[in-house]
């Protein structure tokens, strides 16, 4: 049976008694009225609804009462069935007032224990730890966040007054003095203490009460909570350690100042001693309003300082016009020719150089672009048309202070000018060495032909003077001759290109054949010297650029050489002509059996005039080097392992021509 449902069947049930009563009370007369059951009505009407319903039910009664009485005594009245009648309706009307009273204790009782439910809600959802103690300072509540915080349940705290045992043991003499005084005189409580956690961890909580009395009791009761300001507390201390630091730091650094200070005063009274009597050179510039024209300009959107001077002169002239000499010292005074400071200092400042502006106008361009040292030369116009040529430098400072240097550069150019003429004299001298380094380079490389070509005519005279020569030795004696000779005349002709128009042209060449070619133009002093000549190359070896002639002399050179080298060996004397192709030149490696070239002259091998021979005037692998360089190559030299020399080079391909 639901609530509803049972209200309307109590009222039904007071309507059906009420009809009944009026039924009852309106047909019989009765000594005692019967309409004081309609107490029972108000009763029923009580259960199932409000005062007001009460207070209208109570008006029915009453109002039924007095129509009973109407209908049956009103045609003859009685004091005794009117006193009656009374007595009824005051009956229902106190017990209309009782019910109503009754309603409101209830009602009262119900916001009560709603109130007292939500302040315990209240009390449990904070997340601080409330309490309530007696007179006697002993903990009567406690909220469920004690058990959040502390892990420890609450009602068995508060059955043994155990609380104090999640206290710090180092804090709880404070806090048992600091309790006991509060509750003793009844003042309030604050205090931080460390808590142990659920964790078992100790966090600082503060401990905050005060006494109230009790509207209930009477009596004063204490009130508190423990809130959690562990992080405040370690920030305090933090902060603190922080703060001694920083006046350890703050000490130090005073400290330091102080030292600084008087460094800087001792520098400066240096600096000062420096700048007056030093023989150096400064001067010292104000900028300053300089620079605040140059912040114009730049805040027009002015990127290239020159350009904009240059088109604009008169800003120039005023950005000059505001440059003032601050300080010069004795020793720049001494150098332009003025007997003081002050008669220099007098002059205007675009007029200490003869190129004055310019140098200002780089100095200006150090505060526009943010440089703090630029130098160079110039030449400073001293007095009476003094010109004194100087190396300058000047750097920024702070408060826009530019500090000049000169270096007095009269001796330097002197001997610059007496460099130049020795210079001079120098280049003719090597002129004149030149002359006879290129005469021995071409007796040099004339030599060996000349050599062969006499050698043949020997030959070849004793073979006519036998009266019956072989002519077909003969006849190579004379080719060999005439080969020989076309050789000279190649050497002659290429040393003439060389004075007249430089090296002459490259152009591709069988370098197979040139190998080939010299070993032929060799044979008779390779066997001579019992050397033998082997030639390594690939039978399609690519053509090279180069100059035939040039080439096969740093053969012949390269061979003669080697066959020098191995002329008092007494075993195997072999020369090695390797040529191998590779992707864009040829390799040519020239190796022997020799004894190798020692270490100390290895270094000194291609330079002019370096010889190990008696009678050699050292030119010939200098020679050879040029000519491998002339056609885009690179002879290099090193000690074979097995013994012996090995020198290198790598000959570019010839390009193909298009058809």
């Amino acid at each position: 049976m639901t609530e509803r449902f049972r209200r309307h069947l109590l009222l039904i049930s007071a309507g059906l008694l009420a009809a009944l009563v009026f039924w009852i009370d309106s047909i019989a007369e009765y000594n005692s009225a019967i309409s004081i059951l309609y107490l029972a009505v108000l009763v029923l009407v009580s259960a199932a609804g409000s005062g007001n319903v009460v207070v209208r039910a109570a008006r029915v009664c009453v109002v039924l009462t007095i129509l009973a009485w109407a209908v049956v005594h009103l045609h003859q009245p009685s004091v005794a069935s009117a006193l009656r009648c009374l007595s009824a309706c005051m009956a229902i009307s106190v017990t209309a007032a009782l019910l109503l009273s009754r309603k409101r204790l209830e009602a009262t009782k119900q916001d009560l224990g709603s109130s007292r439910s939500e302040v315990e809600l209240f009390a449990n959802s904070v997340p601080f730890v409330l309490w309530r103690s007696n007179p006697r300072g002993e903990i009567e509540y406690l909220n469920e966040s004690w058990t959040t915080v502390t892990g420890l349940d609450r009602w068995t705290v508060l059955e043994g007054q155990r609380y104090n045992e999640v206290v710090h043991p180092d804090d709880m003499a404070v806090l048992v003095e600091t309790v006991t005084t509060a509750v003793a005189n009844r003042t309030m409580t604050d205090l931080k203490v460390r808590v142990r956690q659920a964790d078992g961890s100790y966090r600082w909580m503060q401990i905050y009460d005060r006494p109230a009395l009790s509207p209930l009791t009477g009596q004063v009761e204490r009130y508190g909570g423990l809130s959690d300001v562990h992080d405040e507390v370690v920030a305090k201390e933090e902060l603190q350690q922080l703060r001694k630091e920083l006046e350890a730091s703050n000490e130090r650094l005073e400290q330091r100042v102080n030292e600084r200070t008087t460094e800087l005063m001792r520098t400066e009274r240096r600096y000062s001693g420096l700048f007056d009597v030093s023989n150096m050179t400064f001067a010292e510039m104000d900028f300053s309003a300089a620079e605040a024209i140059l912040d114009q300009i730049k805040s027009r959107g002015v990127t290239d300082l020159r350009s904009y001077m240059t088109a604009h002169p008169e800003e120039f002239a005023r950005a000059l016009s505001a440059i003032q000499t601050t300080r010069v010292n004795d020793a720049l005074a001494r150098m332009m020719g003025y007997e003081s400071v002050s008669e220099l200092v007098a002059s205007p400042t675009a007029q200490f150089a003869e190129d004055g502006p310019e140098v200002l106008l780089r100095q200006l361009e150090m505060y526009f672009y943010g440089v703090d040292h630029i130098d160079g030369r110039t030449v400073l116009a001293g007095k009476d048309g003094r010109r004194i040529p100087v190396y300058s430098t000047a750097t920024r400072l702070p408060d826009g202070l530019h500090l000049s240097s000169y270096v007095n550069l009269s001796d330097q150019e002197r001997i610059e000018e007496m460099r130049q003429a020795a210079q001079a004299e120098l280049a003719r001298a090597n002129r004149v060495a030149t002359v006879g380094a290129f005469s021995a380079s071409i007796a040099h490389e004339l030599n060996q032909p000349i050599t062969s070509m006499l050698m043949d005519a020997q030959t070849g005279l004793r073979l006519v003077a036998r009266g019956s020569p072989e002519i077909e030795t003969l006849t190579r004696i004379l080719q060999r001759v005439a080969k020989t000779a076309q050789r000279v005349a190649a050497i002659v002709q290429r040393t003439r290109d060389n004075i007249v128009a430089g090296r002459r042209a490259v152009k591709a060449i069988d370098i197979r054949r040139l190998a080939s070619d010299t070993r032929d133009l060799l044979d008779q002093d390779l066997k001579r010297a019992d050397v033998e000549l082997e030639i390594l190359c690939e039978e399609a070896v690519p053509m090279i650029k180069g100059d035939p002639v040039e080439l096969q002399q740093v053969f012949v050179n390269l061979v003669n050489n080697a066959t020098d080298a191995m002329r008092d060996q007494p075993d195997t004397r072999r020369i090695t002509l390797a040529i191998a192709a590779e992707e864009v030149a040829v390799r040519v490696r020239v190796t022997d059996t020799g004894p190798g070239i020692p270490d100390e002259h290895i270094e000194k091998l291609f330079e002019p005039f370096f010889t190990t021979k008696a009678t050699g005037i050292g030119m010939g692998l200098q020679i050879c080097r040029s000519a491998v360089e002339a056609m885009g190559g690179q002879l290099t030299v090193t000690n074979l392992a097995s013994g012996g020399a090995c020198f290198s080079f790598d000959l570019p391909l010839a390009l193909k021509e298009p058809a």
